[in-house]
C-alpha cells in the first residue's frame, strides 16, 4: 500500500513547521527512547508525535507522567517519527521493524498506539497494515486529510474511487472496513481545530463512549486538557 509519492495536500500541511527538517533522511533503524521501562512488561505504549514536535512533547505536557501514574506495569516508548519516515513511506515498516516486532518478540502482549496530529495518521496506516499487531489507539486531532475530498468519500465513495487520492482512500476504507474494536480507536480533538470537519467525520464512525472533544484548538495547550478524558476512555487510564 502507499507505494506513490507523498500527497501533495500532506507535503505542504507537514513543511509548514517542518522548515529544514524536511531535507533530514529517515535513519534506519528508527530512533526512539524509553521514558518508562519494564522489562517483564506484557503493554508497551508507543508515542507518536505530530510535525514540527518530538516525542519529548509527551512528557513535557504530562501524558507520560499520566501514563506512568495508571499503568506502573507499561513499557512507554517515544519514536523519532519525524517528516523523512511519511515522506519516503516507510512510517509503518519501521515501526514494526524497529519497535513494535522487537517487542512483541521480547514476549510484550499489548502494543497501545498514541498518536498526534500527523501521528494520528501514521496509527491508521499501521493499522491498516498490521492490523493484528495493535491492541487499541488513541488518536489526539489525527490528521485525515483534506476536507474537500474526504466529504466527497463520505457523500459519494464510488465518485471518490474516482476522483481522490487513493492513498486517503485507503486509510479511510480501512477505518470502515476493519472492525473498529479491533483494535479499538479512542478520538480527542478540539472545536476549533482547523480539521474538526474530518474529525467529526470519525467520530460518527465511532461509538460516543470512544469520543472526547472540548474547546481550543489544534495546539498542545488544548490537547493537555483532553489527555486525562482520552486516557480513560480508552481503557489505558480506567481506573474504575
Amino acid at each position: 500500500m502507499i507505494n506513490r509519492l507523498l500527497p501533495f495536500a500532506l507535503i505542504a500541511a507537514l513543511s509548514v513547521t517542518a522548515g529544514c527538517a524536511l531535507l533530514r533522511p529517515a535513519a534506519i533503524p528508527m530512533t526512539s527512547q524509553y521514558y518508562h521501562y519494564q522489562e517483564s512488561s506484557s503493554k508497551l505504549v508507543v508515542l507518536l508525535h505530530g510535525r514540527g514536535g518530538s516525542a519529548g512533547n509527551f512528557v513535557k505536557n504530562g501524558v507520560v507522567e499520566q501514563i506512568r501514574a495508571c499503568q506502573p506495569e507499561a513499557s512507554i516508548v517515544g519514536v523519532d517519527s519525524y517528516f523523512a519516515y511519511y515522506r519516503e513511506r516507510i512510517i509503518e515498516e519501521r515501526l514494526r521493524e524497529d519497535v513494535i516486532k522487537p517487542a512483541l518478540d521480547a514476549g510484550v502482549e499489548q502494543i497501545w498506539l498514541l498518536g498526534v496530529s500527523v501521528g494520528g495518521l501514521g496509527s491508521l496506516v499501521y493499522r491498516l497494515r498490521y492490523t493484528d499487531d495493535i491492541e487499541a489507539i488513541i488518536l489526539m486531532a489525527p490528521y485525515l486529510g483534506e476536507w474537500d475530498e474526504l466529504s466527497v468519500y463520505a457523500e459519494d465513495p464510488q465518485l471518490a474511487q474516482a476522483t481522490g487520492d487513493p492513498d486517503f482512500i485507503e486509510i479511510w476504507d480501512s477505518v470502515i472496513d476493519i472492525p473498529l474494536d479491533k483494535p479499538a480507536i479512542t478520538l480527542a480533538f478540539g472545536a476549533l481545530d482547523d480539521n474538526n470537519r474530518q474529525h467529526r467525520w470519525l467520530a460518527g464512525l465511532l461509538d460516543e463512549s470512544r469520543v472526547v472533544s472540548g474547546p481550543g484548538g489544534h495546539n498542545w495547550s488544548s490537547w493537555k486538557k483532553l489527555w486525562p478524558e482520552a486516557l480513560r476512555r480508552s481503557g489505558l487510564c480506567d481506573q474504575e
